[in-house]
């Protein structure tokens, strides 16, 4: 009894010392961090010469009025990291990257101390899923947007580091996948070749794209793209590296699995390929699979992420899971819907049946005569850019953020398979 009290007592003091420690380190980390910084990187220091202060002078100089006044450059920070430290730059770029933009005149760095203070910046945009405890903003001004800035859905990365007691109205803006966020981030933009617009994402979340009809497009494939199709031999691949999943997609593939082959890559399956060169492995795709299998982690409203957009650059047909409305997002006939089916089976069949048809598979690329995939970085920023210029804009805060972020959101499946098939609500 007495050891049994030891033990306890030891393990308790040990999880006080800990915490206390993370704390530290953190308050720690923030003040030094911000003494380097400020020492390396303030302009009204003695380092005008600093390359980040002199690329910010040439933008500003670059949009010199001819009365020798300067447009106003709107200046946005990155405050923390993305995906720990991999992007400090919320894989946006830093500096003018802004320059092929119809207003360009905005400037992006992860340097604090590029103005003479935080409140300067004209936006800051906070990694939410990542956000700091202990190294806020100690001040703001009312004329800044504060941006919530997150790739995943609310399923897979919940807001547990926020303290919204502490900070009530803390953001302003919000900039994600889903369609009615201030700033639109998706997986990718889809651009019409003929017009040059792009018609995802919408201008406006209810907007309907008026897609072409395939049915009324005359298509004929290319002697190439049937080419890619006859030397096609595997049917499905699938890469992943989340074995368990809200979505219960790994019991979805189990059960295709009984019907075809499906080639898993990554941390779940048998095959490997460099997750660092994604073009390359979607070569791979291309070149040996008929489909590839888009399921997402979590099944929540517009999450549609790069397992589709990067298959559909390819000459490979998407066969889709999640809980986004695709119809809103991608041509039509562009794609297999596994909600489209009643069984397993009955999608499985339909596959393998198109298989044997090479014309009538090449269908499914009907629509790349007239849209085109495109990463979303440019459209983003510009967009981003934009609408920090437009003066129009309402000012608002988001009083109940995390209402917002997680009610009605995403939901969850159970799904109970046998053998023979497999019903999807």
């Amino acid at each position: 009894m007495r050891r049994s009290r030891c033990l306890c007592c030891f393990f308790f003091v040990l999880l006080i010392t800990l915490v206390v420690y993370n704390i530290l380190k953190a308050v720690i980390h923030s003040s030094t961090h911000g003494i380097r910084e400020h020492h390396l990187l303030h302009p009204y220091r003695s380092n005008r010469r600093d390359p980040i202060i002199i690329e910010y002078q040439k933008v500003q100089d670059r949009w010199k009025r001819s009365d020798g006044r300067y447009t106003g450059v709107k200046t946005i920070l990155y405050w923390n990291t993305m995906y720990v430290e991999r992007h400090r730059d919320f894989m946006f770029g830093k500096g003018d990257v802004f320059k092929n933009c119809k207003v360009p005149h905005c400037y992006a760095t992860s340097y604090r101390y590029l103005l003479d203070s935080v409140i300067n910046y004209d936006a800051i945009l906070f990694h939410g899923i990542e956000m700091p405890l202990f190294n806020l903003p100690r001040s703001r001004s009312p004329n800044q947007r504060y941006i919530y800035f997150s790739w995943e859905s609310p399923l897979s990365r919940p807001l547990n580091s926020h303290d919204f007691a502490s900070w009530p109205n803390f953001y302003n803006w919000t900039m994600s996948y889903r369609l009615d966020s201030d700033i639109i981030r998706p997986y990718g933009v889809i651009r019409d070749i003929i017009t040059q617009e792009i018609v995802f994402p919408p201008k406006n979340e209810n907007d309907i794209i008026q897609w072409r009809n395939p049915n009324t497009t005359f298509y004929k494939p290319s002697d190439e793209v049937l080419s890619i199709i006859r030397d096609k031999g595997q049917v499905a691949a699938w890469f992943v590296s989340h074995c368990k999943t809200l979505s219960y997609r790994e019991y979805l593939v189990d059960i295709l699995r009984k019907y075809f082959e499906v080639d898993i890559y990554g941390a779940c399956g048998e095959y490997k390929c460099n997750r660092k060169n994604k073009q390359e492995c979607y070569e791979i795709v291309e070149k040996d699979y008929f489909f590839y299998l888009s399921f997402e982690n979590t099944l929540c409203k517009d999450y549609i992420t790069e397992k589709v957009f990067y298959p559909m650059s390819k000459y490979v047909i998407p066969v889709v899971y999640g809980g986004a409305n695709y119809s809103k997002i991608l041509p039509p006939h562009s794609y297999i819907n596994v909600d489209d089916f009643e069984s397993a089976a009955e999608l499985a069949d339909y596959m393998i049946d198109l298989i044997s048809k090479p014309y009538d598979y090449a269908s499914y690329f009907w629509w790349k005569e007239y849209y085109q995939i495109e990463d979303s970085n440019e459209y983003t920023l510009c967009d981003l850019c934009e609408k920090l210029h437009d003066s129009t804009m309402p000012k608002k805060s988001l009083k109940n953020f995390r209402n917002y972020y997680q009610k009605d959101q995403c939901y969850e499946l159970e799904f109970k398979f046998n053998s023979s098939t497999t019903h999807l609500p």
